[in-house]
């Protein structure tokens, strides 16, 4: 694969941790953390678009979008889960993969 291929594929895959608080920089407000990849891939936002773009995701995911200035210790646990997924979502990735496979996924046998 080309380094363009490359970086183009990297831009649909996304990773969903498990454990958002370890993943989240304390020392970056949400906004950032979220429009970080925007600096890497700009063809996906031109940089006038990035605040409003970030804004959006937070709304999709059911975060007030005026918590972008916000830090990660600001919010509770299922509010790091969801910045998390936008995180994940925010070049608008085709597929995105979560850090530990969910119990549906484990065999039945293990569930015992």
């Amino acid at each position: 694969m080309s380094g363009k291929a490359l970086k183009a594929a990297r831009r649909n895959i996304q990773m969903v941790f498990q454990d958002p608080y370890t993943s989240l920089n304390p020392r970056m407000t949400v906004g950032d953390i979220i429009g970080e990849p925007y600096e890497i891939h700009p063809e996906v936002a031109p940089k006038g678009d990035r605040r409003k773009k970030v804004q959006d995701l937070l709304d999709v995911v059911g975060l007030n979008p005026e918590y972008i200035n916000r830090y990660p210790h600001q919010f509770s646990g299922g509010q790091r889960q969801r910045i998390g997924i936008a995180r994940g979502w925010r070049c608008a990735p085709r597929s995105s993969s979560p850090t530990n496979p969910s119990p549906r996924s484990t065999s039945p046998s293990r569930r015992r």
